[in-house]
């Protein structure tokens, strides 16, 4: 995402979020802290972003805006088997580069209901 697309105050405002947000931004999609973010940008006078448009402005003030992400709290990553790691390499291997633009994207909610598919996994 081009910042310059994105007003000062836009950037800004993301970038104190993510300052004190108390988890990792990796850690943020599909989490309640990522809707607690949202709704709190969503609430300010700032111009309506799309979930996808805002995750990406996180992504791009995290990492241009030289945020540190030690002393985070890390979360406990999900338990996958081997058979569901391999599902996911095989659903995402043309999106090598470009994994961390797929969430709230419907190309995601595709993959994400064919991983539960193939893998007879119920959604969370």
């Amino acid at each position: 995402m081009d910042l310059s697309k994105n007003t000062k105050e836009q950037i800004e405002f993301v970038r104190q979020q993510l300052i004190s947000c108390e988890i990792p931004r990796d850690s943020l999609p599909y989490h309640e802290k990522f809707d607690l973010l949202y709704e709190q940008y969503s609430q300010s006078n700032l111009p309506d972003l799309s979930k996808n448009d805002y995750w990406r402005l996180l992504l791009t003030v995290g990492k241009k805006g030289n945020i540190k992400q030690q002393n985070k709290i890390k979360l406990h990553p999900i338990v996958v088997t081997k058979r569901e790691k391999y599902e996911i390499l095989r659903l995402l291997h043309h999106s090598a580069g470009t994994r961390d633009r797929l969430p709230y994207t419907p190309e995601f909610d595709h993959i994400y209901e064919l991983f539960n598919i193939r893998t007879k996994k119920k959604p969370y």
